[in-house]
């Protein structure tokens, strides 16, 4: 755990490879489900009992990356993502429809008269995803300390960009690169759920004006996380960790 950070609890951990674990997933329009996948990249293994269950258009991105360490990553992190969804939407992990929204944000068709709002980050081997309801939400995890040889951690770019109450009334952080990644996974947070990402906050700020609800935690010694959401009260978090 990372001082001066509430700490996320995942309280239940789910293993999809059992045949006794197969009930459906219930989400109410109260909720938020966090999801916590770790992927073992040095695991072949993984990959290849993964590769079945991702689309034609996700293989071809697998095979793109130069890096097998990243492909097993990402192959792990997709199939995971489409086991979890198919479990919600009481279908085969292959028949799961991901696209994207008319922002650019990861999303899903409607199912059961209801709209799954979707937001997922990856980094290093740890994937997080966020499943609500309708409404926006946004959620983003990032490694802590960053990787040697990154440069300089890019303040300026947070302080141009970010709104003061995404970021400024975050909690007190002993060390310099915690107190930045707390303030970039909250912008990233901010971002997905009210902007196209990033590059899309200039435009955004109206969106501020809305209730904004923005909640730090830490996941383990290493990663940083934030979920935001716009629009309505908070909603309770149920927080699960992914066996494959």
């Amino acid at each position: 755990m990372i001082s001066g950070i509430p700490h996320l609890t995942f309280s239940e951990t789910v293993d999809f490879a059992s045949r006794t674990s197969r009930a459906k997933f219930e989400l109410s329009d109260d909720e938020i489900h966090l999801w916590r996948v770790e992927a073992d990249s040095t695991n072949p293994a993984e990959a290849r009992a993964a590769w079945p269950i991702l689309s034609d258009e996700e293989r071809q991105r697998a095979m793109c990356h130069r890096n097998d360490l990243v492909a097993r990553e990402f192959i792990a992190s997709r199939a995971a993502q489409r086991s979890i969804l198919g479990r919600y939407m009481e279908c085969d992990p292959r028949a799961v429809a991901l696209m994207h929204d008319e922002q650019g944000r990861p999303a899903i068709g409607a199912e059961a008269g209801r709209t799954l709002t979707l937001s997922i980050s990856r980094s290093r081997g740890m994937t997080l995803i966020g499943l609500a309801c309708g409404g926006n939400i946004g959620i983003d995890v990032e490694h802590v300390p960053p990787p040697p040889g990154c440069g300089d951690l890019p303040w300026g770019f947070v302080r141009e960009h970010a709104p003061p109450e995404v970021v400024l009334h975050g909690p007190s952080c002993p060390r310099d690169d915690v107190k930045f990644y707390v303030a970039w996974t909250r912008l990233e947070a901010y971002a997905k759920a009210c902007a196209n990402g990033l590059t899309g906050l200039r435009n955004s700020y109206a969106a501020a004006a809305s209730r904004t609800w923005m909640s730090s935690f830490s996941l383990s010694e290493d990663f940083i996380g934030a979920l935001a959401e716009t629009g309505r009260p908070p909603r309770a978090v149920i927080a699960r960790q992914y066996e494959a």
